[in-house]
């Protein structure tokens, strides 16, 4: 009875391969005037205490294991280890989000505990939940979306990219191949 699925990615699309002709992708959108930099004043650099010249690798959404934050702390630790002691020290790692009350075990507590182990604490921030996300990307130097399932297309692509930061992530799902900004194929 159903007469059309409206998924927002070919990734989703692809959970519907018995009714194709019933399928119909349209991309997530935003407001881009929204996501303007100018409109966003930075704070997450002073709200951690950032020298000026730190690199801010940042990322935003729930800590789940799909969402693949084990994976970025594991990246992080092979790409910090390749550094000098003086570029170590530039590279900050920050983490906006957290695990629902309703899931357990608790993931975020699972990552900052391999934080913790691999001796990452100076350099690899968990900051929690925050309702406008807009403040803290705009002080992202690079935007990191770990997703290691194939996710729809996580807004925090769009959201990054309109906010006119690169965008490191695995390609899966919505992430992989290209995107449309601003009527740009990106």
């Amino acid at each position: 009875g159903v007469r059309r699925i409206v998924c927002v990615s070919k990734a989703a699309a692809a959970l519907f391969p018995f009714c194709e002709e019933k399928v119909k992708v349209i991309h997530n959108a935003l407001d881009v005037d929204e996501f303007s930099v100018a409109l966003s004043a930075p704070v997450l650099r002073s709200e951690l205490g950032f020298a000026p010249d730190a690199v801010v690798f940042g990322s935003q959404g729930r800590i789940l294991p799909r969402k693949g934050y084990v994976e970025m702390v594991r990246a992080a630790d092979e790409a910090l280890r390749a550094l000098d002691a003086k570029e170590r020290a530039r590279c900050k790692f920050v983490v906006l989000g957290d695990t629902p009350e309703d899931i357990r075990p608790d993931h975020l507590e699972e990552c900052r505990a391999l934080v913790r182990s691999l001796g990452l604490e100076d350099c690899f921030h968990f900051v929690g939940f925050r309702s406008d996300v807009k403040p803290y990307v705009a002080d992202f130097d690079v935007a990191v979306v770990p997703s290691v399932y194939p996710d729809p297309l996580p807004r925090a692509v769009i959201e990054s990219m309109a906010m006119g930061k690169p965008v490191i992530a695995f390609e899966v799902g919505g992430v992989a191949g290209p995107l449309m900004l601003g009527g740009l194929m990106v």
